[in-house]
């Protein structure tokens, strides 16, 4: 990993590394079966193959390495993971995170609705997308809830979006009993100053940008 020795130079840079992988994994797990790549974004739009098997801790270094900075090679995850079976086939299906990507609205654009979100209880975490353009929007759960009602949430996100005179944004999990599709994590390149790219945003802070090391479990 010559990228990474650049900037990891001592002990104590490994170390966190180690700490910015375990962070995100934690939060942003990989399904068991796929991921997706980021491998062009340009006027004709983004190009995210499917890699068929999960993201390893590899998969998650190279999302924070300082190349990954400018979009190429970032990683994306499914937020509906399979469980345990079920007797007539299939599984149960959970989701770690919720996310809504705003295409149309930077993140300072999404007040109202995280404000609206903390009335109720709720803490979301904003970033900017992957082009720079529009935001995602993150509510990061402490332990895995069922799918089917992680989506349920992200609808009704959505249609409070409507409420504050948002576009309708795609919602993760796009699916309540299926993989669905995967969304472009944060913190991309942030191996270099804790921040990267596109770091998550503290709303209840003036959408301030949070250091990956600063999020905390539980």
């Amino acid at each position: 990993m010559p990228a990474q020795r650049d900037v990891l130079a001592t002990e104590s840079g490994w170390g966190m590394l180690e700490r910015y992988v375990d962070i995100l994994m934690g939060y942003l797990p990989s399904h068991p079966h796929a991921h997706i790549r980021l491998a062009s974004n340009g006027k004709h739009g983004k190009r995210c193959p499917v890699v068929r098997r999960t993201a390893t801790v590899d998969d998650y270094t190279a999302h924070l390495a300082p190349d990954a900075y400018g979009g190429i090679g970032a990683l994306g995850v499914y937020p509906s993971l399979p469980g345990e079976p079920l007797p007539k086939g299939g599984h149960r299906w959970h989701s770690s995170f919720i996310a809504l990507d705003f295409d149309k609205h930077k993140p300072l654009e999404l007040v109202g609705l995280t404000d609206a979100l903390l009335e109720r209880g709720a803490l979301s975490r904003a970033s900017c997308g992957t082009s720079g353009r529009g935001s995602h929007l993150y509510l990061l759960l402490s332990d895995p809830i069922p799918t089917i009602k992680a989506y349920e949430i992200a609808q009704n996100i959505a249609d409070l979006a409507k409420n504050h005179k948002l576009a309708v944004p795609e919602c993760f999990p796009s699916h309540p009993c299926k993989r669905g599709n995967a969304i472009l994590l944060p913190y991309r390149g942030a191996l270099h100053d804790g921040y990267g790219f596109n770091p998550l945003l503290d709303p209840t802070n003036d959408f301030m940008p949070i250091r990956l090391e600063a999020l905390a479990f539980g």
